[in-house]
């Protein structure tokens, strides 16, 4: 991470594992994630309404199962109609277990066909 201080942190599971994240404090939105395709105010904003409703979000392998991933192929709200894309969703294991935000991302078939390596942007983060 790099900027101000983080507003998020981290709590450690058995082995060191970082297995949620939880709001410190409002003040600081600015919080870089590297290589993903939002800018980091917001992921800021997103996360900031995010914990607006949950104190906690988990990252553990419960939160990584393939039921909170869920990917549709040729979706019809593609961004581009000439293209090829999935619209991938990685569903937030919330401290409450609704479920009901996620992480929105397309995936561009043409454009990771031409690159040889998955190319993926993130679009939004929000409620499902």
């Amino acid at each position: 991470m790099s900027g101000p201080s983080p507003s998020w942190s981290a709590t450690q599971c058995s082995g060191g594992l970082s297995c949620s994240l939880r709001r410190r404090s409002a003040r600081s939105r600015s919080w870089s994630l590297p290589a993903l395709s939002l800018l980091p105010d917001r992921w800021g904003e997103a996360l900031d309404a995010f914990f607006g409703e949950y104190e906690d979000v988990y990252v553990d392998a419960k939160a990584r199962a393939a039921g909170l991933f869920r990917v549709t192929k040729d979706p019809a709200d593609a961004p581009d109609a000439q293209g090829r894309f999935w619209h991938a969703s990685q569903v937030l294991d919330d401290d409450q277990s609704n479920h009901d935000w996620a992480i929105h991302a397309w995936i561009d078939l043409n454009a990771s066909d031409e690159a040889e390596t998955p190319v993926v942007r993130v679009w939004r983060v929000g409620e499902l």
